[in-house]
């Protein structure tokens, strides 16, 4: 009899502590693989003269400390140990709705709140009528999630994330840089096995011409004198991470065609 009351309690243990273990990293599967690539292929990546590709080849399963009750879900943890979501594949007339946005919000809370949460479940907290989704959403959505349930919330607290509108190639820089480097909530990104630099990750609008708009995630900047900026641009986005020249970052980030450039930031 004791040994059953035993067995039983510790069978209770392993069921309450099975979505702490789906937490641990896992190496990417052949199906992973295959899964990222399509997102990529048919997201537009191709589009855009990325310097270079990381692969984050380690899979991990997480769950919101607001709503533990919700299914754990999948991320990738990137050799620096930044975090970037995979991008679920778009809706709608000729892929219309687009989760760039809602997979960047789940990029910023999963490394700066340890909320993992899934971008298809983050239209909960705002959607609009645009491709994708616009600035004001996101900042909307990010507003709430960072203020919900302040007992449990595991978000930074006293900030309000607002849009960063910029008219010149250098002042967007500027203004992401200091978000990037001057925020008061940072991680840190490892450029090294020894030696880190704290940022807070920052989500920034690109195009690369149409109507083709993609978030990303800006995870650092480097230098690179070769760039007309002088650096070079680590974003996490579709599972991975990728780089950009500054010169291309720029010429991306003006997505009107007239200048305008946009990010988010908190103050």
């Amino acid at each position: 009899m004791v040994f059953m009351k035993k067995l039983f309690i510790l069978l209770m243990i392993l069921v309450s502590t099975h979505s702490f273990a789906n937490d641990l990293p896992r190496p990417m599967t052949e199906e992973d693989t295959r899964h990222k690539s399509y997102i990529q292929t048919n997201s537009g990546s191709k589009d855009f003269k990325w310097k270079s590709h990381t692969t984050c080849s380690s899979k991990a399963f997480g769950s919101d400390v607001v709503y533990p009750r919700l299914s754990a879900v999948p991320y990738y943890i990137c050799p620096d140990k930044t975090i970037s979501h995979i991008q679920p594949a778009s809706t709608g007339i000729n892929g219309w709705e687009g989760y760039c946005g809602q997979t960047a919000v789940s990029n910023i809370t999963s490394m700066l709140c340890n909320r993992h949460m899934s971008p298809k479940g983050n239209d909960f907290y705002g959607t609009d009528a645009t491709p994708g989704q616009h600035s004001s959403t996101m900042r909307r959505s990010l507003r709430k999630i960072f203020t919900e349930y302040s007992s449990k919330n595991t978000c930074p607290k006293a900030i309000t994330w607002n849009t960063r509108t910029n008219w010149t190639g250098s002042s967007f820089l500027r203004s992401v840089k200091g978000d990037l480097f001057g925020s008061t909530k940072k991680i840190r990104r490892y450029r090294s096995e020894r030696t880190y630099v704290s940022v807070t990750p920052t989500p920034v609008l690109l195009n690369s011409g149409g109507l083709n708009y993609h978030w990303v995630t800006v995870v650092d900047i480097i230098d690179n004198r070769n760039d007309y900026y002088g650096c070079d641009v680590i974003v996490n986005t579709w599972g991975d991470q990728k780089t950009l020249t500054c010169e291309h970052f720029v010429e991306y980030g003006d997505h009107s065609g007239l200048g305008e450039h946009v990010s988010l930031g908190f103050d």
